[in-house]
């Protein structure tokens, strides 16, 4: 069984793998190209991180999206055959649109920031490669600017937590969506049970999810001690290359928190979900 064919908790184990070796490798050139011209794109008070693959999550929701995402893409292939519709719900910016239209979709990245609108519109034209294309709609995830049963696939990375409401999030993705269309969804887990998505919000989300959805693949379990989080992991939450004597202080400062035994607090943890929309009922 390949490593990301499931839903679930994401394993530390899973970045030992070669699969997810070879697809974060793949993925990290595609960061590194975009990023290397952040400069003819990126307004100077864009509010988001660089690099998003080199965080503590990201490092495996990325290559769990592009497995699925690209192994649809082959199914959906044939000749002649327009390029399928992804549309990529709050996708700020990122190379990682841009590395999916490379794979022959057509991505539709939207977001309901209007600084994420501008830089996107420099962008697209500088990284959009066939056979796919990108272009980008500003809307919120409540209500997108498709029509309904229009898209092969939609993804959401770690996004759907942070919006109030997730329930409109969902039935608008429900929507557009085609029947057996493709869900491809992530979101953070607060272990802490305060803040989204708690106890009471994953209960919820899961309830819609299986009124709306049926899983690609089933479910694997993985042992608590095995599970990526926030402190645990080859990336930090928030990953920022500082300046170059806090660079050379961080591996000390890490020796240090280890020989005293400190240890920050397990906070966070991650879900991802493949999903295929279910069929309207006769």
């Amino acid at each position: 069984m390949k490593v990301f064919d499931r839903s679930g908790l994401p394993a530390l184990s899973d970045l030992e793998t070669p699969e997810w070796k070879e697809l974060f490798s793949r993925l990290a050139a595609d960061q590194e190209r975009f990023e290397a011209r952040q400069a003819e794109f990126r307004s100077p008070g864009y509010q988001w991180y660089p690099r998003p693959l080199f965080n503590w999550s990201r490092c495996w929701e990325y290559p769990y999206a592009f497995h699925h995402l690209s192994k649809r893409r082959e199914a959906l292939a044939g000749p002649g055959a327009p390029a399928p519709l992804l549309i990529d719900v709050g996708s700020a910016v990122t190379f990682f649109p841009f590395a999916l239209a490379a794979e022959g979709w057509r991505v539709v990245a939207t977001d309901p920031d209007p600084v994420c609108e501008r830089d996107m519109g420099r962008a697209i034209p500088l990284f959009s490669r066939p056979p796919g294309r990108v272009e980008f709609r500003r809307c919120d995830g409540r209500k997108l600017a498709a029509d309904s049963g229009c898209a092969d696939a939609v993804s959401c990375i770690s996004v759907l937590e942070h919006i109030p409401g997730f329930e409109e999030v969902v039935a608008e993705i429900a929507r557009v969506l085609k029947p057996g269309g493709l869900f491809i969804l992530t979101v953070d887990l607060d272990c802490g049970g305060s803040s989204p998505l708690n106890v009471g919000d994953h209960a919820r989300l899961l309830e819609l999810l299986q009124e709306r959805f049926d899983y690609l693949h089933p479910e694997r379990t993985v042992h608590p001690a095995d599970v990526l989080h926030s402190n645990a992991g080859p990336y930090p939450i928030w990953y920022d290359p500082g300046p170059w004597w806090r660079r050379r202080l961080r591996p000390w400062a890490k020796k240090v928190k280890k020989r005293l035994g400190w240890r920050a607090p397990f906070n966070l943890t991650c879900q991802g979900f493949a999903l295929v929309k279910k069929a309207a009922p006769r």
